[in-house]
């Protein structure tokens, strides 16, 4: 069910009080359900151990069409053009933060090597 786990306080100490942290939990789906808490947490335990019985569940966002749609039979060269504005994102290669990243670096690239250059 988890999919990902961040320490938010990793990028950004400020987010929680000196001693603590806080931890952004992303699950695959959208798991719905008067148990989902202690579900997550059991699998975290898998994880991370006994203490994370401890942890505070703060709250929780559903995020409906997170991602875009990705079909398996459309082909993704990470980025496109038109009339001279340059498009990128998770949605030009795969929907995913590495996809965003890779595709706007993808961009800049060929920027910076003078391929995007026509319209300029």
């Amino acid at each position: 069910m988890v999919n990902n786990v961040c320490a938010l306080t990793d990028v950004s100490p400020e987010y929680s009080q000196e001693g603590s942290a806080l931890l952004s939990v992303s699950l695959l789906g959208l798991p719905e359900g008067t148990q989902l808490e202690e579900k997550v947490k059991q699998e975290l335990v898998r994880w991370f151990g006994d203490d994370v019985l401890a942890w505070q569940h703060l709250r929780t966002d559903t995020i409906r069409r997170a991602l875009p749609e990705q079909l398996p039979a459309v082909e993704r060269k990470g980025y496109s053009e038109a009339l001279g504005v340059y498009i990128c994102g998770d949605h030009c290669l795969s929907a995913s933060i590495e996809g965003a990243v890779v595709s706007g670096k993808q961009v800049a690239g060929a920027i910076e090597k003078g391929i995007l250059l026509s319209h300029v």
